[in-house]
């Protein structure tokens, strides 16, 4: 039932900007970008093996070097729990190798994306890319009453992903592995967590496991990270530009795209910054560091300057394409995956939208009350019968918060990168923890594993680019 208890159910926080938003830094725009491609001679008949699944339909194909890549389309129910459900398509792209040695399936927590993560290399694997439920071109059709949301939930996510691998995995034989980051990597462990046969590892890249609409294992996050004098200088930054707000949504205002009033997203740009500061520390997403921020007062003129050296190109998320192409992650996080709990209290007095504010446009209606039966499953079976998962961690990203808890005599492993923001992964490991990896993908998988040359200053290959933006989203607060 539909329940329109707000402030009850829809305490929003501000979260941070993924990626990602949250997630691979794509090798070519995402297929919908692109004009579709003819067949051009690749190999016929991995081709004609695909076409002749059932459920399967071979949108286009093209030969790049001796790799193939396709884009597919697969019949999924909406609802894997109701009889005679009606269906959608679902969007795959498959990345092949000549090698055919293994197969790395590369979870979306959102739209498609095309680029290869680090373990493809890792295994010398082919790849399957799958868009999440709801997402980019992965939408069921709406009914008479709009579109239907009961049918985006976790499990019917993960059993989207089980199915994908029972059509494929006759085809792309050899043992698959999944991995994602941050959302995209607690996709990957949900579908684990659903069909524990399928993969024969999981490596999920800074995926937060939260158990309430207010996680508030968030609440004291943002006096850990970085130092002391770092974490005053960004939030006397933020209190000294929103004493500037009328100078900064006048000239907010001239942007014609926004999905919400050019005061809320002064507002929320500034409020984010501190999170996605340390979210995206390491990269140049956030171009300026602690030594570079003006220390108060500021006149308008000055406001205006650090504003639009800081925040600007963070309006970007609250554009109205941004909002409708991620209001289904906003649904998600209201109803079943939660979100952090923030102390925001060196704002007080200066911010003038609340935790019950109208959730308008971020959330399409009023979703049910938050459940957190899934997420405490999820995290009781990693004490219980989970196994065969190896998780990265940052220990400066905030979403670290949220890190999964297990048992030291357990065949899993969690990895932390010291100082490591949310663009960790296999490149930002040691060279002991990069063997230890090896290893263990080695005896899952039944593969010699050998790691690429290390390099220190690598970043998570497959993080979030600011383009695509797929990773954690931010909630309305």
């Amino acid at each position: 039932m539909i329940c329109s208890d707000m402030s009850a159910t829809l305490r929003f926080r501000k979260l941070l900007t993924l990626g990602a938003v949250a997630w691979s830094q794509a090798a070519c725009p995402p297929p919908e970008d692109d004009e579709p491609p003819t067949d051009t001679g690749a190999p016929l008949d991995l081709v004609e093996e695909l076409r002749a699944v059932d459920g399967v339909t071979v949108l286009q194909s093209v030969r790049e070097g001796d790799s193939l890549r396709i884009l597919m389309e697969v019949e999924q129910p909406q609802f894997w729990d109701v009889p005679a459900s009606p269906t959608f398509s679902q969007r795959v792209f498959l990345t092949w190798r000549p090698t055919d040695r293994a197969v790395v399936m590369k979870t979306n927590g959102y739209m498609l994306r095309t680029g290869e993560p680090a373990l493809v290399d890792w295994l010398d694997a082919s790849m399957v890319s799958v868009e999440h439920r709801y997402f980019g071109g992965s939408v069921p059709e709406e009914g008479p009453d709009g579109l239907d949301w009961d049918g985006l939930t976790v499990r019917d996510a993960a059993d989207d992903l089980h199915h994908v691998f029972e059509l494929l995995q006759p085809v792309l034989q050899g043992p698959w592995v999944s991995t994602g980051g941050s959302k995209s990597g607690a996709t990957a462990l949900f579908h684990h967590w659903r069909h524990p046969d399928d993969m024969a590892a999981v490596v999920p890249v800074v995926a937060p496991l939260m158990f309430a609409a207010d996680d508030e294992r968030f609440l004291t996050v943002l006096d850990e990270v970085g130092t002391d004098g770092c974490r005053t200088r960004i939030r006397d930054m933020q209190a000294e530009l929103l004493r500037h707000r009328e100078a900064l949504v006048e000239a907010v205002s001239v942007r014609d795209d926004l999905g919400v009033s050019a005061d809320r997203a002064v507002e929320g740009t500034i409020t984010d910054f501190e999170f996605q500061f340390w979210q995206y520390r390491s990269t140049s997403w956030v171009d300026r560091q602690c030594e570079d921020i003006p220390a108060p007062p500021y006149d308008d003129d000055k406001a205006l300057e650090v504003y639009d050296d800081f925040m600007w190109r963070w309006l970007d998320q609250y554009t109205e394409d941004d909002i409708l192409a991620f209001r289904p992650f906003f649904w998600q996080a209201a109803i079943e995956l939660g979100y952090p709990a923030l102390d925001q209290t060196h704002l007080d007095g200066l911010l003038v939208y609340g935790d019950d504010d109208l959730t308008e446009p971020f959330v399409p209606l009023p979703p049910p009350p938050f459940d957190g039966s899934t997420m405490q499953a999820v995290s009781d079976w990693l004490w219980t019968d989970a196994e065969r998962v190896a998780w990265i961690y940052g220990d400066w990203d905030p979403w670290t918060a949220a890190r999964v808890d297990v048992p030291d005599d357990a065949d899993l492993v969690v990895y932390d990168v010291p100082e490591g923001d949310h663009l960790v992964g296999l490149g930002s490991l040691t060279v002991a923890e990069q063997a230890d990896l090896a290893e263990r993908l080695s005896r899952w998988t039944g593969l010699q594993v050998t790691p690429p040359a290390h390099d220190p200053t690598a970043r998570r290959a497959e993080g979030p680019s600011l383009q695509e933006r797929e990773g954690m989203r931010p909630p309305p607060r």
